[in-house]
């Protein structure tokens, strides 16, 4: 159960079956339950997978339901929990792509490739005859943390695969980019608050390119 800023906001973490073991790289398929006390969120439920190595939290996709917070909030919520056995089915499908991506190789050049599709050099606003070096940092700094990340998992797992390199984007953003590359408890859960709100986009394009 996490507390997100002064109490003001929930999210539990349940986890809907057993891990799922990819030859050592163990995921753990989970809804995470959301609500607020302030109205900002909705109470609602989400797919996501915990993956051991790295600590990251997948959040598979959109809301699979939202209850605002009425009179019939309790009644409404326990009418829609047979969304955890429809879970459990996406948890599965999702763990079958990632034992075909893990499968496939994916060199170093080929991840250089994607972090430059995924965030491509930047180009002089119109009337501009150079991009201003605070863009250029940025780019570079975008570059340099999924880089790391495909590092650290090379390291850890050997060769190069589809898998290896979706989860070095989706730890770079995760840990790096959506916290504006700071490390702090509070720009963690500004990072994390994204990931809920679906706003993923690196992720979610790598994944797409990636499973093609």
């Amino acid at each position: 159960c996490t507390v997100i800023g002064n109490g003001e906001r929930i999210m539990l973490k349940q986890d809907i079956s057993d891990e799922i073991d990819l030859d050592g790289d163990v995921i753990q398929p989970q809804v995470l339950w959301i609500s607020s006390f302030n109205g900002t969120w909705s109470s609602s439920v989400m797919d996501s997978m915990f993956r051991w190595f790295c600590s990251n939290q997948i959040v598979t996709g959109n809301s699979l339901f939202k209850c605002r917070h009425t009179e019939n909030h309790n009644y409404t919520f326990e009418q829609r929990a047979y969304v955890l056995e429809e879970s459990v089915k996406r948890a599965r499908n999702f763990a079958a792509m990632a034992r075909v991506l893990k499968d496939q190789d994916y060199t170093d050049e080929e991840f250089k490739a994607l972090t430059r599709q995924l965030v491509p050099k930047p180009m002089p606003f119109p009337g501009e005859t150079e991009v201003a070096e605070r863009r250029w940092t940025i780019v570079r700094k975008k570059w340099d943390h999924m880089t790391n990340k495909w590092n650290e998992e090379r390291e850890e797992w050997g060769e190069g695969t589809r898998w290896l390199a979706y989860n070095a984007v989706q730890g770079a953003e995760q840990h790096h980019i959506n916290s504006g590359f700071k490390e702090t408890e509070a720009a963690q859960e500004k990072s994390l608050m994204k990931a809920i709100d679906g706003a993923t986009p690196l992720s979610t394009k790598a994944l797409t390119l990636l499973a093609a």
